[in-house]
């Protein structure tokens, strides 16, 4: 799973963008094509990976009106390729471009049919998403900061919302404040209390040590990714649509696999790519390769989806707590 970006710049395409383009939305446009010469991707290079052809990838980047933000987010996730850092750095540096070039300062004052979208119940981006779902609601979850900026949250004006914000800030200090205190008080009486070793009952097994972060579970287990059998990262389906998933994986250390299971990463939130939590994996002696397939179905939203998945045992306790584990990238289209 490389991450698709190559060593050098590519010639083809135009250096600039016209001049009746406005500041932000030719700065956006000059950062895009920054960004894809560094990747060595042309625009015939890029329209292989996207839902876009290569001549409506030049006019879009050339028009005086910024792009939609699906189009920068399916560009960005096409320069990033299977980088997860890059991925994450590119759609905030993308995300803070294109929403400076698509609403202007004035906010109440900005023209109607300003290219963002607003879905209807859109809900926050939780911290602790793992990225790719964070790119799933990347659009709903700027929708109530973009209404605010045109002070259209709920009906209520920007002015109201700040008056209640400074008057709710010192119950909410207040608030918090006593739970923290609370709580230290439980812990040191948790800690206070004597505890006393659980004996061993005879013929038990002896507990697992502790994880670290540098050793695998059990010494002498090791595994490596072979391929993508089907559907790799960077590719297009519909929304709502039901597709599998496949992985090659090799057993490269000295420990047969039995009973475990490819676990999902992260929550399996309504709205974003809908699969089990976890997956059988086959059994598999050392030296042999393993094909474990998920059965996925895209979201109802068109955008990117990001899913992660380690190796761990029936009770979701991981084998290999260092390494990455296995993720899909796919983009999805109405």
């Amino acid at each position: 799973m490389s991450n698709g970006r190559s060593n050098g710049p590519k010639r083809g395409r135009p250096p600039s963008a016209p001049p009746d383009q406005p500041a932000p939305v030719n700065e956006l446009a000059n950062w895009l094509r920054t960004e894809l010469d560094q990747a060595g991707l042309t625009y015939r290079d890029l329209a292989s990976r996207i839902n876009y052809g290569k001549t409506t990838i030049s006019e879009t980047l050339r028009r005086p009106q910024p792009p939609d933000w699906a189009f920068v987010q399916a560009v960005l996730t096409a320069i990033a390729g299977q980088d997860a850092r890059a991925h994450d750095r590119l759609l905030s540096a993308g995300r803070s471009r294109w929403e400076r070039a698509a609403l202007p300062a004035d906010g109440p004052n900005a023209p109607a049919g300003l290219p963002h979208t607003t879905t209807p119940g859109a809900r926050p981006v939780e911290p602790g998403t793992p990225l790719g779902d964070r790119n799933a609601e990347l659009e709903q979850g700027r929708a109530a900061e973009v209404d605010a900026v045109g002070g259209q949250l709920s009906g209520t004006p920007p002015s109201i919302v700040a008056r209640w914000s400074s008057a709710l800030r010192p119950a909410v200090w207040w608030t918090t404040g006593s739970l923290v205190l609370i709580l230290t008080f439980v812990l040191a009486f948790v800690w206070a209390r004597p505890h006393t070793a659980t004996p061993q009952r005879a013929g038990s097994s002896p507990a697992l040590p502790s994880l670290t972060a540098s050793h695998p579970r059990i010494p002498g287990d090791s595994s490596a990714f072979v391929r993508d059998v089907t559907y790799p990262d960077g590719s297009t389906v519909a929304v709502g649509q039901r597709f599998a998933k496949t992985w090659e994986i090799r057993n490269t250390g000295a420990v047969s696999w039995r009973g475990r299971y490819l676990t999902r990463q992260g929550t399996n939130d309504p709205g974003l790519c809908a699969l089990p939590a976890m997956t059988p994996i086959p059994d598999t002696r050392p030296g042999q390769t393993a094909q474990i397939t998920v059965m996925i179905t895209a979201p109802s939203l068109p955008g990117s989806c990001r899913v992660d998945w380690k190796m761990t045992d029936v009770n979701g306790q991981h084998y290999f707590p260092q390494l990455q584990g296995l993720f899909m990238i796919i983009n999805v289209t109405e």
